[in-house]
């Protein structure tokens, strides 16, 4: 399992951008078939939302095309001691 997070500063961001969603894995948004996994080796879930002031991207690479229950719970476990500390720009 790789978890990967990116966070940006958004100066203009768009309204819809401000939606805050939970980083809440739904295994049914759970899937084998994007670009570069040909083989469907591997499956992904992604989400992005609002988070203290900046833009949050969250990838989860799982290492099977169907995780396991346990997989899930532990990509979830990661996701949910993530902190997002409020970011202060100074301008």
């Amino acid at each position: 399992m790789l978890v990967h997070i990116t966070r940006a500063w958004e100066p203009s961001p768009p309204r819809w951008i401000h939606r805050r969603r939970p980083l809440v894995i739904d295994r049914h948004a759970i899937f084998a078939n994007f670009e570069g996994n040909a083989a469907a080796r591997v499956s992904l879930w992604s989400t992005s939302t609002w988070r203290a002031g900046s833009y949050v991207t969250a990838w989860v690479f799982f290492g099977a095309p169907q995780p396991t229950r346990g997989d899930v719970e532990r990509a979830q476990a990661v996701l949910d001691t993530t902190l997002f500390p409020m970011w202060h720009v100074n301008r």
